[in-house]
């Protein structure tokens, strides 16, 4: 039988580490589903993603600032990749522009979304050395160095107009995504940009003195947005000291990721004093699409147990919540068809991740130690542990939860074959839960202390 103590020492070790939330970007499916034509459908999928109780809640919206032209999507491109450009060239706008992906963030406002990151793919092409928002020849840097300059005023420009017109202040401001990729290249099928760490420097540094100078409100400048754990913590150390000082906050992706990377990059930001954020992945099980199969849920719920337990963010991002699925894929808590039918269904990943988002909420506190395959929050104001649990193998698991409070209330949900956030029966003493985990299942349970003892 597995065993998780709930000690009173271990509740104090989370004291100093709060979770800020989870999330997802907004590109490219906010650019399709914004667009769309059946406004009860749109509402749907927007209280699906950000709303409580129905939905995942989640709280963090990144938002990509695209550097495409509205009817001239590139060929190769995926669709909705093309995202439209405010810029119309050196101090032209356009703002209402890329009408669907902003409407998404509005709504994802209104549902109670409280962090907001301003991300950019690629600098607008009028600023590039090759004429492809997709990157250059042979993955080289895209940004012409004479235009380092205007890439920072364009920046700060473009987040001042925006919140100008839409009442929108970013919280947190990414410039790259994935720069030291060799992928960024003409015939990819997205927006993308590959910056060498000395192009990095300059632009940092130059956003940096647009925020002391006034020429745009403050915000966190976050990066270095590694595609792998391994690449962010390179990128960072290769940075000068002026650069390391003008990032706020730590982002990495972790597309490709150990346990030992993992334990490394939380080290480094620790040693830095920075926030740490776990700023996108997107995984499935690979093969034909089975919307109801829990492989996908499986697979995710793993890594957000690795990522807590060695990474120790204190948000985490998903990149595309909703997919495409005409793709034939398993990815998306959220399969739409990009296309003119506005059809949509809800995937077993969807249940899985609701397992965390709905129960895990911003401002819980993450304990120092976590028990294998398992996640602990705290709730400070309601004296409650939330316990996430996942048994990923072929067989049942017994499990003992045991506490050093008198339990006065516990609940379970559960996800598996055939299950979608179901309650789920449990053993309660006054300070024990038991509880069989199922085969291939993730439960959550809730154990609730007397406020008197908190």
């Amino acid at each position: 039988m597995e065993k998780i103590v709930l000690t009173e020492e271990m509740i104090k070790t989370a004291s100093g580490r709060k979770f800020a939330g989870w999330g997802t970007s907004l590109a490219w499916w906010a650019n399709v589903i914004g667009r769309w034509r059946d406004e009860d459908k749109k509402q749907a999928i927007c209280d699906l993603i950000f709303s409580l109780p129905k939905g995942l809640g989640l709280t963090i919206v990144r938002y990509n600032f695209g550097a495409g032209e509205p009817g001239k999507e590139p060929a190769n491109f995926r669709v909705g990749a093309n995202i439209e450009c405010y810029g119309q060239g050196p101090a032209k706008w356009d703002m209402d522009r890329d009408g669907g992906q902003r409407w998404i963030l509005q709504e994802a406002i209104k549902r109670g979304a409280n962090q907001t990151e301003a991300f950019f793919n690629s600098p607008p092409l009028w600023l590039l050395a090759c004429p492809s928002t997709a990157g250059a020849d042979y993955g080289q840097n895209n940004l012409l160095p004479e235009q380092e300059a205007a890439f920072a005023e364009y920046v700060a420009e473009l987040l001042n107009q925006f919140a100008a017109a839409y009442q929108i202040r970013f919280h947190s401001l990414s410039l790259f995504n994935e720069p030291s990729s060799m992928w960024w290249q003409s015939d990819n099928d997205q927006e993308g940009c590959h910056y060498s760490v000395a192009q990095q420097e300059r632009l940092l540094c130059l956003m940096q003195q647009k925020i002391k100078e006034g020429g745009l409100y403050p915000l966190t400048l976050s990066g270095p947005e590694g595609w792998s754990v391994f690449e962010s913590i390179s990128m960072y150390n290769d940075l000068s000291e002026a650069a390391r000082a003008a990032l706020g906050r730590i982002s990495t992706h972790t597309y490709l990721a150990d346990d030992r990377a993992r334990k490394a990059l939380c080290r480094l930001a620790q040693k830095e004093k920075k926030p740490l954020w776990m700023s996108e992945v997107c995984l499935a099980q690979e093969g034909a699409q089975e919307p109801a199969a829990m492989a996908s849920g499986l697979r995710i719920a793993k890594a957000i147990m690795a990522d807590f337990a060695y990474l120790r963010p204190e948000a985490w991002v998903y990149w595309q919540a909703v997919e495409n699925k005409n793709l034939n894929h398993n990815y998306g808590f959220i399969q739409a068809g990009y296309d003119e039918k506005e059809e949509y269904h809800i995937t077993k990943s969807f249940y899985v991740f609701g397992q965390f988002t709905r129960f895990i909420r911003p401002g819980m506190l993450l304990p120092e130690h976590l028990p294998e395959n398992g996640i602990i929050a705290y709730d400070p104001v309601e004296n409650k542990a939330v316990c996430v649990l996942l048994n990923e193998t072929a067989a049942e698991k017994s499990c003992c939860i045991e506490s050093g409070q008198d339990i006065v209330q516990a609940a379970a949900v559960i996800t598996s074959e055939g299950k979608d956030m179901q309650p789920y029966s449990i053993d309660k003493n006054e300070r024990e839960v038991r509880l069989i985990l199922p085969a291939q299942s993730i439960l959550t349970v809730e154990i609730f202390w007397t406020k008197e003892q908190a």
